[in-house]
């Protein structure tokens, strides 16, 4: 008999072992039995869920041969995930509302760098961006499309707790982002009366007092760039940090403008450098300088009734929308953003937010 065991030498069931086409389990005991027909050279294959697999080479010269194994688990990280809908920092289990929650560990993982890809991971949620201009969200099937400047969209949009719910101000880029929250349902009571169908929190990166540095450099078809950099300063016996970020996501359009040029492009440039002093009593002010430059061509528009001239009405392929090359969307987008936190007790802290 063989035998697998954990690394505290407790016995291992239901544990599948496999030799060339041979497969069995081990039993309560982690014993297995497997008779190979011919001596010689094998891979042993071992596999036990929350266990790191075994795959290696064996000698077998005998039937009778001893082969025992040790298992060991796998050290499972889950990103703790706080989260501020409320107006006050909690764990996600302790917040008495549907939300959901992506923090910097899954949006780095996951690669999601624009608004709209949050959809895929957001259930009951849908946000589409034709243009940086011209956003819609929809939760739980209730759309947000009002386009006009001076109202507010059902759907409030805040960065760092202050409300950025213009359409043509809701589209920027999501890098060196601590957290995104995604609230379903009226949030008027914290989040304004325009929050009727829900809020999205986006959380920025603060300085810390520490010396870090990252870059990540992607290449893709359709000429797709993508850059994104950090660099964060402080000393532990400083009272000041300061953390400069930028994006760089641009991709050639994929869809062929009859009248000249190409559709549904990107171009993005977008920096940010956010300075924090510490002040005693554990209260920290911090001021965040931030500058977006987009400069996409035309979003290709189809009516799903009328088609192009000898072509269809599949949305990717070519169109024919006048001004040709013209046509797309430039802007610049400038703010500064001041917050202030000042302990006042283990359970009140007072916050100031003002944006520019």
């Amino acid at each position: 008999m063989r035998k697998i065991t954990d690394d505290k030498e407790k016995p291992l069931s239901e544990t599948t072992v496999k030799i060339n086409k041979s497969e069995v389990k081990t039993d309560q005991n982690g014993e297995y039995t497997l008779n190979v027909p011919i001596k010689g050279q094998y891979v042993i294959e071992i596999n036990r869920l929350g266990f790191k697999n075994i795959n290696q080479a064996i000698d077998i010269t005998s039937q009778n041969q001893v082969f025992d194994f040790t298992l060991y688990a796998i050290d499972y990280h889950i990103e703790e995930v706080l989260i501020s809908t409320q107006k006050r920092v909690q764990n996600k289990i302790d917040v008495p509302i549907t939300i959901d929650v992506l923090g910097a560990e899954k949006l780095n993982r996951q690669n999601l760098q624009e608004l709209n890809e949050l959809s895929a991971f957001t259930p009951g949620v849908e946000l589409a961006i034709q243009s940086v201009n011209n956003p819609a969200f929809v939760i739980r099937g209730i759309t947000s499309d009002d386009l006009d400047p001076r109202s507010q969209p059902r759907v409030s949009l805040t960065m760092d707790g202050v409300s950025i719910s213009r359409p043509s101000l809701a589209v920027s880029e999501l890098y060196d982002m601590e957290r995104v929250e995604v609230a379903k349902g009226p949030q008027g009571t914290l989040l304004g009366r325009s929050a009727q169908i829900g809020a999205i929190n986006m959380i920025r990166k603060k300085p810390i007092k520490d010396q870090q540095f990252d870059f990540k450099a992607q290449y893709g078809n359709y000429n797709k760039r993508l850059i994104n950099a950090m660099y964060n300063y402080g000393a532990e016996d400083s009272r000041f940090a300061n953390r400069f970020s930028l994006a760089y996501h641009a991709q050639d359009g994929f869809v062929k403008n009859l009248s000249g040029g190409n559709l549904n492009g990107k171009n993005t440039m977008a920096f940010r450098n956010s300075s924090r002093y510490f002040l005693k009593n554990d209260g920290t002010i911090d001021l965040i300088l931030s500058y977006q430059h987009d400069d996409a061509p035309g979003t290709s528009f189809k009516s799903g009734v009328w088609r192009p001239k000898n072509g269809d009405l599949k949305p990717t392929s070519f169109a024919d929308l006048d001004r040709g090359k013209e046509l797309g969307i430039k802007r610049d987008v400038y703010s500064a953003t001041l917050l202030h936190d000042q302990s006042l007790s283990e359970s009140w802290t007072l916050s100031y937010r003002y944006r520019l």
